[in-house]
């Protein structure tokens, strides 16, 4: 039966360290990020598993001889497919085997990987476990502070170059910290609810702990905890780090835990003071 792993969070949340981390482990390899394709397939496949015209002219007629259909019925035989839902679902199924398990290195045979844009409303985690029911999901956590700290500077260098004046740079700060937070917020939400409901298969890592629970990730993914011939590296990615800014995204942030009594809540719910 096909596992796949998936590691998955808001973004700068650790989720590379922990990819190459396991990419380290026995058979086990992790891909990087796909740009969110999945949802493009999985939209695809929806809309045509519900389309109203197949469903009433295709769908309850695949599998009888379609010479049959041609001859006594016209309307039908203008809508004669191959395929019906099961067979999108197989499709569906099989395009992401055929897509993660290409080019694995030697020796490594279970796949998966790691991605930040399937959070609330993609629906990609949902119906990979559909499609997928030994799959399993690590949702990588990391402290909101750092988290949110950590994606203003990476994403958007734009904003601080030389000549912003300090009450616009004040203002564009205020209004990325409070963007990234409801992004923080909700997407941690949606997570924690996932695992919630879906315990044996997928899980919450606080990033800042992942190496003293590497054995029981390990466990919970059911690996064996032997170490790959496969080099992988171990450096971070690391933000800009302008101490001016660094500064305002930690002034605004402070008054958003104060402030914010939802972000303040989950932060506390997941050990973070």
């Amino acid at each position: 039966m096909v596992s796949p792993i998936l590691i998955l969070g808001t973004g700068r949340c650790g989720s590379t360290y922990l990819q190459t981390s396991l990419s380290g482990v026995s058979d086990i390899w992790i891909w990087g990020e796909h740009d969110g394709i999945l949802r493009g397939l999985f939209t695809w496949a929806r809309n045509t598993r519900s389309s109203k015209a197949l469903n009433t002219f295709s769908f309850p007629y695949v599998g009888e001889d379609p010479y049959e259909t041609l001859q006594r019925d016209g309307t039908r035989a203008a809508w004669v497919c191959p395929f019906d839902k099961s067979d999108i679902e197989e499709i569906e199924r099989n395009i992401i085997i055929e897509l993660f398990s290409r080019r694995l290195p030697d020796g490594k045979k279970r796949w998966g990987f790691k991605e930040i844009r399937y959070g609330p409303n993609s629906g990609v985690p949902e119906r990979m476990l559909t499609l997928f029911p030994a799959a399993k999901i690590i949702h990588v956590v990391r402290d909101p502070r750092t988290s949110i700290s950590s994606s203003i500077r990476a994403w958007n260098r734009e904003v601080f170059d030389a000549g912003t004046d300090t009450g616009a740079l004040e203002n564009q700060i205020a209004g990325l910290v409070a963007s990234y937070v409801d992004r923080w917020v909700g997407t941690t939400q949606y997570f924690e609810a996932l695992c919630a409901t879906n315990a044996d298969q997928a899980r919450t890592v606080k990033i800042e702990q992942a190496d003293d629970e590497f054995p029981a990730i390990l466990d919970f993914l059911e690996a064996e905890p032997v170490r790959s011939s496969v080099e992988v590296a171990s450096e971070t990615n690391p933000a800009r780090n302008d101490p001016e800014v660094s500064k305002l995204i930690d002034r605004y942030l402070e008054e958003a835990m104060a402030e914010n009594s939802v972000l303040a809540e989950l932060s506390r719910k997941l050990g973070y003071s």
